[in-house]
């Protein structure tokens, strides 16, 4: 499998307001990604996760970066399927 986490370094005292903004961003990530899971199950396109994600970050006043995607976890690392983050994307294929 692969696991990644983001974690707040330091207290924000320097710059209160910046803090905040990236409070703000990795708060709207985490709920992005808890909106993409609770559409996983058996028969679901893997393109229908980039509406959820995309659709709730523009919501925030955020975007998304089509250069990076999920990707299936198995024997080998980082296999396919890829799953972008993003809207009207053309993954193919359902989830087992």
């Amino acid at each position: 499998g692969d696991l990644n986490e983001t974690y707040f370094v330091g207290t924000g005292t320097s710059d209160p307001a910046r803090a905040e903004k990236a409070k703000a961003l990795m708060k709207c990530a985490l709920e992005c990604l808890e909106l993409a899971m609770g559409r996983c199950k058996p028969g679901a396109r893997f393109r229908d996760l980039g509406e959820a994600i995309q659709t709730h970050a523009n919501g925030a006043g955020y975007g998304v970066v089509k250069d990076f995607c999920g990707h299936g976890i198995g024997a080998l690392f980082h296999c396919a399927p890829n799953v972008p983050h993003y809207a009207k994307n053309k993954a193919v294929g359902t989830m087992k």
